[in-house]
């Protein structure tokens, strides 16, 4: 009986996504811990209304053939721009390689405030850095941080590592601009 149960094969969840991990059924513990750092984890577009889901992989194909006008193309360790409009509350990123990210944003009383995240399996999790840097005059506001990643992206404020941009970096038409540059880390 011990013999059979090892020869029984269980495969990751993911295996719909890509995913060939399989182990023997008397050693499930091993299973699980493959399963928190799998990178085969299902990755959901995060544009509104899209409903799409699949390996990170595929999300960023994805995005890319469908969704290509609703991102900012750019490579890594490039400094680029972004300019930000008074409603705006997101941008999303799509890095060449396929590497999908949003630059959150949002209102404060003492500014407004931006951070970036990835959208990707969990086991990205510190897998890039990034800078965020605003400017206004003779003064500049920077910061450096590294990603959060996120398998599905709900909108809203950034929660945690965030640049605050002063209200006085902002013109009167509720418009600046920020320069972010991402890399990969090791």
């Amino acid at each position: 009986l011990e013999e059979l149960l090892k020869a029984i094969k269980i495969t990751c969840f993911n295996s719909k996504y890509g995913c060939q991990e399989a182990v023997s059924y008397t050693m499930k513990r091993e299973l699980h811990e493959h399963q928190q750092s799998c990178t085969y984890e299902p990755c959901h577009c995060p544009l509104p209304g899209c409903g799409f889901d699949g390996s990170c992989r595929d999300l960023y194909l994805h995005f890319a053939g469908m969704h290509s006008a609703s991102a900012i193309r750019f490579t890594f360790d490039s400094s680029f721009p972004v300019h930000i409009g008074a409603n705006m509350k997101y941008k999303f990123l799509q890095e060449h390689d396929h590497s999908l990210f949003i630059l959150n944003y949002g209102v404060q009383t003492v500014g407004n405030v931006a951070n970036i995240i990835c959208i990707g399996p969990s086991s990205l999790q510190n897998k890039y850095s990034y800078e965020l840097e605003a400017s206004y005059a003779d003064s500049s506001v920077k910061l450096t941080s590294s990603t959060q990643s996120q398998p599905k992206w709900m909108a809203g404020l950034p929660q945690r590592s965030f640049l605050v941009v002063p209200k006085c970096f902002i013109d009167s038409s509720g418009m600046h601009k920020i320069n972010i540059c991402i890399r990969r880390k090791g």
